[in-house]
Order: C-alpha cells, then structure tokens, then sequence
C-alpha cells in the first residue's frame, strides 16, 4: 500500500522487462477471444525513488520497528493523501490553482443559471403581459360594439 498509487513522484526505472506470453490453454485463449483481447505478453516497470530524496507527504506518516523506519500511510479518516517529490509550497500554490479554477467554473455556472432563471421569469412576465393587453383590447373593442349596437 503506502505510496504506490502516487502521482508526480520522479522516480528512477531499475528494470524494464517483457515476457512474451506463452500458450494459456484452449479455455482461457477463447474466453479472452470473446472477450476482444489479444494478450501478447507481460510488462513488469520497477521504479525507485533515489536515496535522499526530497520527499513532501500530506497524509500519515509513522515510525515503526527498531529502528524507527518511516511508514507513510493513507489517513483512515479520509484526510487528503499526497506524497510528491515538489516542496511543500509547490503543492500548495498548484492546489490554489485548481481551487481557482473551480472557484471561476462554479461562478460562470451560477451566472448561466440565473440567466437563465432571469429569462424564463422575464418571458413568464411578458408573456401575462400580452394576455392582459390583449384581454384589454378585447373588452375595450367588445365595449365599442355595444355602445355602437345601442347608440344604433
């Protein structure tokens, strides 16, 4: 566990090694047939971080053993977890970025939707508008029509 899931780490390559795949047998080629994958071999990638490193670690660090060896761990309370080779103060200022970045994305979508609950309340409004002026017109034509059949 630890840190093995760690993005940003500048780890060095130790071994880089393919292993062609041999035949698996008749039931495990077909089911991969099926299933529309052609595995070709295996790839085994062993990185390293150099020793004296610098190493920042959000998160939870621990001594153990004898010797006091460090262990990093994911918080279990579901704290941030990071482990990079940045400063302290690189981590930071890359994390305000993204939080402006959201800040700006969740300004233009609450813009968008007050601009569009704005224009639906401005077209309901308009909308009862022209009913009243049209009911208006109608009585005040209707209204006409029977002063002229009662003036006739």
């Amino acid at each position: 566990e630890g840190a093995r899931g760690a993005d940003g780490l500048r780890l060095r390559t130790v071994s880089d090694v393919f292993t062609p795949d041999s035949f698996k047998g008749m039931v495990r080629t077909s089911i991969d047939y099926l299933r529309g994958v052609k595995e070709i071999g295996m790839r085994y990638t062993e990185r390293m971080l150099p020793v004296r490193a610098p190493l920042t670690v959000v998160g939870e660090v621990s001594a153990s053993g004898a010797d006091n060896e460090l262990r990093i761990a994911r918080p279990a309370s579901g704290k941030p977890f990071y482990v990079t080779s940045h400063t302290f103060n690189e981590l930071l200022s890359s994390l305000s970025a993204m939080s402006r970045t959201c800040r700006l994305l969740s300004l233009t979508f609450w813009l968008f939707g007050a601009y569009m609950l704005g224009s639906t309340a401005v077209n309901e409004l308009m909308t009862r508008h022209r009913a009243r002026e049209l009911l208006r017109r109608v009585l005040e034509e209707q209204r006409a029509a029977a002063g002229k059949q009662a003036g006739t």
